[in-house]
C-alpha cells in the first residue's frame, strides 16, 4: 500500500493481487506496444483532450485524443471504465475520419469495448 501513497486514485489491491502475474505482465507488455506502435501521437504529440470529439455510448466510456507531432494523424484512446459491462460507442472527431481501429490485442472493428478495455481509433 505504500507504494501507492502518492497516487491519485489508488488500484484495487485485492484485484491486483488476486490477478495472474504472467496475464497481468502479459496484458501490460500488449498495451505498451500499442503506445509505441502510435507513439508520434501518444508519446510524442500534443494531447487535444477531447477537443473536437464527439462520444456517444450506452455504457461507462471516455474518449482522450492527442495529435501527432507531424499532424498526419490523431489518436484518440478510447476506454471502456465498466469492470463489467460490455459498452457501445460512436466516435467522430471535427473534420476528419476514422481509418483504422487497433486494440492491444491487436486490431479490432470499433464500436463495442469489453469491460475494462481499451482501443485507439485513427482519424485522418
Amino acid at each position: 500500500p505504500e507504494d501507492y501513497g502518492n497516487v491519485i486514485s489508488k488500484p484495487s489491491l485485492k484485484l491486483v493481487t488476486t490477478l495472474d502475474p504472467d496475464a497481468m505482465r502479459d496484458y501490460s507488455k500488449q498495451v505498451l506496444d500499442l503506445r509505441r506502435k502510435y507513439a508520434d501521437a501518444l508519446m510524442y504529440g500534443t494531447f487535444r483532450d477531447n477537443l473536437g470529439l464527439s462520444l456517444k455510448t450506452d455504457g461507462k466510456v471516455i474518449a482522450k485524443v492527442f495529435e501527432a507531432a507531424d499532424k498526419s494523424y490523431s489518436a484518440a484512446v478510447v476506454w471502456n471504465m465498466s469492470d463489467t459491462d460490455e459498452a457501445s460507442y460512436e466516435l467522430t472527431f471535427k473534420g476528419k475520419k476514422a481509418s483504422s481501429f487497433d486494440s492491444p490485442e491487436g486490431g479490432c472493428e470499433g464500436g463495442k469495448l469489453a469491460a475494462q478495455s481499451i482501443q485507439v481509433v485513427i482519424f485522418k
